[in-house]
Parts: C-alpha cells; sequence; structure tokens
C-alpha cells in the first residue's frame, strides 16, 4: 500500500552489507575508484528542486521474509515478491520551486497464497495490487506531497481501501559533510467503506528520521548507509483493540541498511538495496501477529532508474 512514493515497499536496508560489499570492492580497485566507474565529480551546489530530471521513472523489486504495513503484520512464512514502479514528471518549474505529477504501482506475491478466497491458481497468489496518483511541491530544501491511494487484493483476501495522504519532507544539509537525517511527516486519512484493522476508517500520523550517510569518494563512492526511525501513531481509530477503542501507539521501527550502485545498463541506472528492520508493536497491532510484540523484518531489493 504506497502511502507516498515507495512507502509501502519502503525497507531499510543493511549497513553491514553495505560496508562489506565495499570492503570486498575496495580490495579490488586498485585505483581507488570502484571497477566500471568513473571517479566521483564534484558536483556544482544547485537547489533541490532542480536536480530532478524532468521525467523520472524507477521500476523495482523487492524480497522480504515479512509482510508488514504499519505495524500490520500480513505474513511471516514462504517467498514473498514486491515488484513496483514510479513516475515522477516536472510539471512545472520556477527559480525557487517545483510542481510535480507522481504516480505509483505496487503489487506483492505471496508463496503462501495469504487468506485467499479467490480459487484461480495465479490469483490466489497475487496478496496485493496498489496504485496511487498525487502532487508534489518542492520548496526548497522542503517537500510536501498528496496522494490519493488504492489498496485491492487480487486474491480477494480483503475489501478494496482507499486513503488520503499527506507527507512533508525536508532536505537537510548542515551536518558534517556526507551525512543527512531527512526528517518526515505522514498523515493518512482512510476513505471509503472499508478500514485497515477492518472495522472503522481511522487517521494515521507517522513520524521519522532516517540519518544516512553517502559516501562520495574512494572504493565506495555511490554507495549510502541509512538508519531510519520511525513511530507509528493513531489519531483516529486507526488502531483499535478489541471493543473498538482506540489504540494510540501503533509501532516504533529501528533499521539498518545499504543501497549500492551497480552501474549503468543502457538507459537504467541499476541499485541493490539491502535492509533490516525491528518492530515493537502496540496492542492493537499485535493481535494481527498472534499477539506477538516484536516483528524482525529483512529484505532485498533491484532497483532501475530511468
Amino acid at each position: 500500500m504506497p502511502v507516498a512514493l515507495h512507502s509501502r515497499r519502503g525497507m531499510p536496508q543493511i549497513c553491514v552489507a553495505g560496508m562489506a560489499a565495499c570492503a570486498v570492492i575496495g580490495a579490488a580497485a586498485s585505483n581507488g575508484a570502484c571497477p566500471g566507474q568513473v571517479p566521483p565529480v564534484e558536483a556544482p551546489e544547485i537547489p533541490l528542486h532542480e536536480s530532478r530530471p524532468a521525467h523520472w521513472l524507477t521500476v523495482g523489486i523487492d524480497a522480504v521474509t515479512v509482510y508488514q504495513f504499519r505495524g500490520f503484520v500480513y505474513e511471516d512464512s514462504g517467498p514473498i515478491v514486491q515488484p513496483w514502479a514510479e513516475v515522477d514528471l516536472t510539471v512545472l518549474e520556477t527559480d525557487s520551486a517545483a510542481i510535480r505529477l507522481l504516480l505509483s504501482t505496487w503489487h506483492s506475491f505471496h508463496g503462501q497464497a495469504t487468506d485467499a478466497e479467490s480459487q484461480d491458481g495465479f490469483r490466489r497468489h497475487w496478496f496485493e495490487a496498489d496504485a496511487s496518483a498525487g502532487i508534489g511541491a518542492d520548496l526548497g530544501p522542503w517537500n510536501v506531497t498528496a496522494q490519493y491511494n488504492v489498496y485491492t487484493s487480487p486474491s480477494d483476501a480483503w475489501p478494496t481501501m482507499q486513503e488520503v495522504s499527506f507527507n512533508l519532507s525536508y532536505a537537510d544539509d548542515w551536518l558534517p559533510a556526507g551525512w543527512s537525517l531527512n526528517p518526515h511527516a505522514l498523515l493518512a486519512f482512510e476513505v471509503g467503506p472499508a478500514a485497515n484493522d477492518g472495522m472503522r476508517n481511522g487517521v494515521f500520523l507517522e513520524l521519522g528520521v532516517s540519518p544516512t550517510y553517502e559516501f562520495t569518494d574512494g572504493p565506495c563512492a555511490g554507495v549510502m548507509l541509512s538508519f531510519p526511525i520511525a513511530l507509528g501513531l493513531s489519531l483516529s481509530n486507526y488502531y483499535e483493540d478489541d471493543e473498538g477503542r482506540n489504540d494510540a501507539f501503533g509501532y516504533v521501527s529501528l533499521g539498518a541498511g545499504a543501497t549500492i550502485p551497480l552501474g549503468r545498463t543502457g538507459p537504467a541506472n541499476w541499485s541493490l538495496s539491502l535492509g533490516i528492520e525491528a518492530l515493537m508493536l502496540g496492542g492493537a497491532a499485535a493481535s494481527f501477529n498472534d499477539g506477538e510484540r516484536s516483528v524482525l523484518v529483512g529484505s532485498i531489493g533491484l532497483v532501475m532508474e530511468f
């Protein structure tokens, strides 16, 4: 369910794997640059919105050990594969701002045919198919997005759900070179006849930061290490107990990760992402996980940027 671009699939990535890859690459690169890479060139400073291409298409596929969304655990066994695609199109640009059209689709295929009601052999394993459309505004380091999200289940595991979401993020630049905090706030309103927990429509709030370090030179140039932290809250009926009372605390998550560039092939830049995430769940969210209050999720993904 992509509430903001790739938020549903976005799993923090493993920093240990990224550093191990750097060590291997460093040993193989005698000239101080990764094989097949041109040594990085210092880029001139330009406003954030000007660094975005006019037409940006990103396609990827992830494999995860557990499928959870905002603390709701839906599957924790068997293969889980999640392909996705995003379009980011600049439609209006000035010297100080840019307006972008955002489109995305996200899917989840499960080996276990999770809660499937469909009898079709293929659809039984197609747990989720989502679509999102929205508008983003870049104002210097600030970014605001508004999106309409539709979540469907081709396997008929649950009824179609709809949501309106707003995301505010800040691209900070005051930390030491290479580091950024990337704070964000996500506010989502469930609309329509169905809710994520099967009860009343709710309002969800996530607050988070993602401390990130990007290597700019040497054998690890382009590798990014991230350590995301997030708090998920129910402002109104998003997490509800068995008696229908609001449970304000949904989850807290801690992650670590790495994104490793693989180079360019034809029109696409390829990268590998690896991730691990630990979640501590509130009571209502834990009821979707057989009462277990903790979840550990691992992921690996391949991304193509055009």
